[in-house]
């Protein structure tokens, strides 16, 4: 009974750590996004995770770009559709996101002024 109590604790501990650690980084940027690709278009959830998990992927490399341009304390939630109708390569996600992030780039410097 003692081990799984001193488990928790630890767990605790941890958990508190990560908050703090995620906190700092959010406390100058909330920025939170969202995928998705409609069930319709894409029968196969094979497919569907798959588009997901490339725009996930050109995400995650060029947010930084729109992180720069966000005034401070100031966030944004951000949800990308996938219209298409056939599965894209890598470079057809990534131009479409880079394109996605040159505008919403546009709308942030907007918010600053």
């Amino acid at each position: 009974m003692a081990e799984s109590g001193e488990r928790r604790v630890e767990s605790d501990i941890e958990s508190e750590e990560r908050e703090a650690k995620s906190g700092e980084r959010d406390a100058r940027h909330h920025l939170k996004v969202g995928f998705s690709v409609p069930k319709k278009k894409f029968k196969r959830s094979v497919h569907r995770h798959r588009i997901r998990r490339l725009m996930a992927e050109a995400w995650r490399h060029n947010k930084a770009t729109l992180l720069q341009a966000l005034p401070p304390h100031q966030g944004m939630h951000v949800f990308l559709v996938f219209t298409g109708t056939e599965l894209p390569t890598y470079q057809q996600v990534q131009a479409a996101v880079s394109k996605s992030i040159d505008k919403l780039k546009t709308i942030a410097g907007t918010i600053s002024s």
